[in-house]
């Protein structure tokens, strides 16, 4: 005998969302009709249909329930506002008056710290180290601990003094971040898009990363493989450093996209619009001013694409070679090394001729093993009275009250005098001027190349001139 038919399909298909009639369809296919008297009278088909339309009513009821719950809650929920990106006002404590306003001045401060001071911090552990207001810069390279201080203390000297106590909120810091990061990125188009046609003949050589390799890269101090050593990028032989695009670079940031528009002439002016120079009340320039130039100068002419610490096409780690160019620059003034003082005064002549000489440089920390081989360019450079030593701690805001004129500038019988500010502008014109001068890869048979600033500081010794070249100054 075959067994029983299966053709009958349920009422629901397999993924019907209803379980309750499903249950019913199936309570009445295996109830049978016609059954023994007793379960007629019983109607359990009558008593399953009744409970599960009570089921069904009752979930009906819940769900409703629950619906009028949720739109009361939010009825009566104050409405959020809707939070900006970056709004870090909001995280500050609510008994923090003009939360919103002091967010402004913290990321200006942010702002001014990266053109003035250094690109990128040593560390995010610089936030948590202990303020030490009575810091000693010519300790600053002891140890680690030390160049956080240092940085924490040039971070602090850009901040208002209300705000200095506060640095230890998280809202003060991802503030002053954000004023950090936003004004990098504005370098980078400023440079590129904007200042190039005025800081450059040869904007084509600028369009890829694979042109500005083949232009630029010796000029950057790139070092090709030999069987012996890997492909790397000098930090101090690049020729670069020691030519006049440092300063066009910086002028062109600070002063207007026009600013390296005669500047070797004494041409180059502060414009009447805002600009950074007028903004952040920039009146002189330091080690952090100098070795942020000679960074954007080379990143400049890098085949990297965007300015973070590390290349992205070159691996150059630009933060590690700006402390390294910054604590050269600072040892050097804390030591009396005439160099380092005549590149200083040079800088300020130059682009300010107004201008003291404060510093406005960070902290830095740098891998000595790396350039322990390059000692002797500086150390052997001849030292000055300390009368002649400029401040190496002063903030751009401290320059609003007149001071005394600055002593002299004495040297020893064996050291060159510094150039005047009539002496630079005409002296500057001696050379190819920014605007007749291709930059080439062959350009560096005319860079330090054949004259290393190893010779450079010998020559101070010898007592002859070394306007010429400068580490990281012009040539």
């Amino acid at each position: 005998m075959p067994p029983p038919s299966r053709s009958s399909s349920p009422t629901s298909p397999p993924s019907s969302p209803r379980p309750l009639d499903d249950l019913l369809a199936l309570a009445q296919q295996l109830t049978p009709r016609k059954s023994p008297r007793t379960l007629r009278k019983i109607q359990i088909r009558d008593q399953i249909q009744v409970q599960a339309n009570d089921a069904q009513q009752e979930r009906t009821k819940l769900k409703r329930l629950a619906i009028d719950a949720e739109q009361q809650a939010d009825t009566a929920r104050k409405p959020a506002k809707r939070r900006k990106r970056g709004d870090r006002a909001q995280d500050a404590d609510e008994s923090e008056p003009n939360a919103k306003k002091l967010e402004t001045v913290i990321r200006d401060a942010g702002r001014n710290f990266t053109i003035t001071r250094s690109l990128f911090l040593i560390d995010h552990a610089v936030f948590t180290t202990e303020p030490d207001f009575n810091f000693n810069y010519d300790h600053e390279f002891d140890s680690t601990e030390n160049e956080l201080k240092g940085q924490l203390c040039d971070i602090l000297a850009v901040l208002p003094e209300s705000v200095r106590p506060k640095i230890n909120q998280q809202w003060v810091q991802d503030s002053f971040l954000d004023g950090l990061h936003a004004q990098r990125a504005s370098i980078g188009h400023r440079l590129c898009v904007e200042a190039l046609p005025y800081i450059a003949d040869n904007v084509k050589a600028f369009n890829t990363s694979a042109s500005r390799f083949e232009a630029f890269s010796e000029l950057i101090g790139y070092k090709k493989a030999t069987p012996t050593t890997a492909k790397y990028y000098d930090r101090f032989e690049a020729p670069i450093l020691y030519d006049e695009w440092n300063g066009t670079t910086y002028v062109s940031l600070i002063r207007g996209k026009k600013g390296a528009v005669g500047l070797f002439e004494g041409l180059s002016r502060l414009p009447q619009a805002a600009c950074l120079e007028r903004i952040h009340h920039i009146v002189a320039v330091g080690p952090g001013g100098i070795s942020i130039a000679a960074i954007l100068t080379i990143w400049l002419h890098s085949a990297d694409t965007q300015l973070v610490q590390v290349g992205d096409e070159t691996s150059i780690d630009y933060g590690k070679r700006l402390r390294a160019y910054n604590r050269r620059i600072r040892e050097g003034l804390r030591d009396k090394k005439a160099w380092a003082i005549d590149l200083l005064k040079y800088w300020n002549q130059t682009l300010f001729p107004n201008a003291d000489q404060s510093d406005y440089g960070a902290a830095g920390l740098e891998d000595l093993d790396d350039d322990a081989d390059l000692d002797d360019i500086f150390s052997q450079a001849p030292s000055v009275p300390d009368s002649a030593v400029p401040s190496i701690n002063a903030s751009s805001h401290d320059n609003d009250e007149e001071e005394e004129e600055q002593p002299r500038w004495t040297r020893h019988t064996s050291s060159p005098t510094p150039p005047s500010p009539q002496h630079s502008r005409q002296s500057s014109k001696q050379p190819p001027a920014r605007n007749q001068h291709k930059p080439t890869a062959q350009a560096s048979q005319h860079t330090p190349n054949n004259d290393p600033p190893a010779n450079a500081a010998r020559r101070q010794n010898a007592g002859g001139s070394s306007s010429s070249r400068r580490p990281l100054a012009r040539r």
